[in-house]
């Protein structure tokens, strides 16, 4: 290395306050074509925030005021990057994934039914998956999946 060099290692930290925030919620009614009624899922999560290696816990539950009948469910972790250089890049990687057939299948008029589902996104499972955001390097073995960053001058 050059005598007027420097070599320096920058390290993204996430500060998380200890707040607790609203509960995440989602709700999807979904009506079929020539099918009377519809089917409601809704999903909720049972805090705001995770950190590394904790699994997320979705509370799932279903109305099916329709005809047909509910065969499976699937849940997906999906991370969301967006990186602006010149031009902005956007890039979406499924990082936990469950198919489920379990407790199934939901007849037509059941309402009610709920289930608790946990999914665990960790890098290792993940390492073999292209534009996928990281805290760090690939190599190191402290990296993780990229912290969640809320960007507000971004979003308008």
């Amino acid at each position: 290395m050059a005598e007027n060099s420097v070599r320096m290692i920058v390290r993204k930290l996430t500060f998380a306050p200890d707040e607790a925030g609203p509960q995440p919620t989602a709700e999807v009614v979904r009506d079929f074509l020539m099918s009377l009624g519809s089917l409601r899922v809704e999903a909720s999560l049972d805090k705001q925030k995770y950190f590394h290696g904790e699994s997320i816990v979705v509370n799932v539950l279903v109305d099916n005021n329709s005809t047909k009948t509910v065969k499976r469910i699937k849940l997906i972790v999906r991370q969301y990057t967006v990186i602006c250089l010149p031009n902005a890049s956007h890039y979406k990687c499924n990082v936990a994934e469950i198919n489920s057939e379990e407790g199934f299948p939901i007849w037509p008029s059941q309402t009610g039914w709920c289930k608790v589902y946990r999914l665990c996104p960790l890098l290792v499972d993940n390492r073999d998956k292209s534009g996928l955001a990281l805290d760090g390097d690939l190599k190191n073995e402290d990296t993780n999946l990229a912290s969640s960053t809320m960007c507000v001058e971004f979003a308008k």
